[in-house]
């Protein structure tokens, strides 16, 4: 046997209702009392509480549904319901005294101040642990909340996104005649020079060993700078082979007659490379005074552009600010760049096989393929990285 739940007839101007919430599933036993349903008319949203015991066997109306008062919404073990209900409203007729359901203390939708639309089961439990209704997302229809969801709330399930911030606009502003320049030149190298890279590590251990000591027995002038130490190594390991100290232009190599190296600055204008002359036959000293004029003349923005014009070969260099390396485009009218990234603690095996730490950084070295191939790239690192690794031949070369 097997009785009907019925939608019940609110009061005498009601015609149909929408099941909005299901507090109970297909097998749960019912209690007398326990609330089974919730109904939401235009008016109001009510909770139907059994009046009698029994087990769920059918839902035939799903929530959101909505239905003519009187027809089954569900079938149960226990006896058929009334279709008539306690009313809400006082001039509402009042249900049978037999009836098997009965609807609880109705409450409206929206109150005239606005109030969160909630059944009353979940705005009950949301009370008992101090939740603010605001902060749930309601799936039930018109996003009205249920008791799942203040649960869901509860457990961490779902919780109301935050507003959506206003983004400010971008700032815009036109590019300096500077800026236009240098990007159209470094546009132009990366788009015309067939760039490739060959990495290497330089071990700096005893560099920079040295230049402590430099440090104590010369406080006055300042003792050479590791970047110093790097342009002369580069151009020195150039002038063993000439071939490279060469530039492409209108589909013919120039061979220079001196290796001059363009060295990056950072100024509050961008980059500038003024260019060191005739860097071979110079001493450690006389590079270290050069560029520390040059690099003031370009943080000062006093460089003419005769200084900063020819070279075949530049040293960029972010170690300083603690990059770990760095892949630099070639300067528009040279063949090649150093890009020398932070040195870094590396253990590496001695002569016994014991590890040993050593200062190593990272060399980026990106050729024109017009001028440079592997073989030629390959060995210019690497009598670079040699230098660097005794500076002591440097300094007394």
């Amino acid at each position: 046997m097997s009785g009907n739940i019925v939608m019940p007839k609110l009061g005498l101007t009601m015609t149909e209702g929408t099941v909005s919430e299901w507090n109970v599933a297909i097998g749960s036993e019912v209690a007398k009392g326990d609330v089974m349903f919730s109904i939401e008319t235009d008016k109001i949203v009510t909770e139907v509480e059994a009046r009698d015991e029994g087990r769920i066997l059918e839902i035939l109306v799903a929530e959101g549904e909505t239905v003519d008062v009187g027809v089954v919404v569900a079938k149960w073990t226990g006896p058929t319901a009334s279709m008539d209900v306690e009313s809400t409203s006082e001039s509402e007729s009042a249900a049978t005294p037999d009836s098997s359901v009965s609807a609880a203390a109705a409450t409206e939708v929206v109150a005239a101040g606005g109030r969160v639309k909630s059944s009353p089961s979940a705005r009950r439990l949301a009370k008992e642990h101090g939740i603010q209704l605001e902060n749930v997302v309601g799936t039930g229809p018109g996003g009205r909340i249920q008791q799942t969801d203040v649960e869901l709330l509860m457990k961490g399930a779902i919780v109301r996104p935050a507003e959506p911030q206003v983004e400010e606009p971008p700032t815009v502003r036109p590019a300096t005649r500077l800026e236009k320049y240098v990007a159209s030149r470094l546009q132009h190298s990366k788009q015309t020079i067939p760039h490739f890279y060959v990495h290497a590590n330089a071990d700096l251990t005893d560099l920079l060993a040295m230049r402590e000591q430099m440090k104590a027995e010369a406080p006055v002038e300042p003792p050479p700078s590791v970047n110093d130490f790097i342009i002369l190594a580069t151009a020195r390991a150039m002038s063993a082979q000439p071939a490279l100290n060469s530039v492409w232009q209108d589909d013919e190599i120039l061979q220079m007659a001196s290796v001059d190296i363009g060295m990056v600055v950072d100024t509050e204008n961008g980059l500038h490379i003024p260019v060191l002359r005739d860097v071979s036959n110079c001493s450690l000293y006389d590079v270290a005074r050069s560029s520390r004029a040059l690099g003031k003349r370009a943080r000062a923005g006093e460089l003419d552009l005769a200084e900063m014009q020819g070279g075949t070969m530049s040293i960029s260099n972010v170690g300083m600010i603690g990059q770990v390396s760095l892949v630099p485009i070639i300067n528009p009218g040279q063949s090649a760049i150093v890009g020398v990234g932070a040195p870094s603690g590396v253990f590496r095996p001695d002569k016994e096989g014991k590890p040993l730490l050593r200062q190593e950084a990272p060399l980026v070295l990106s050729c024109d393929h017009r001028i440079y191939d592997g073989v030629m790239a390959a060995k210019l690192l690497s009598a670079i990285c040699a230098d660097l690794a005794s500076p002591g031949k440097i300094l007394g070369a």
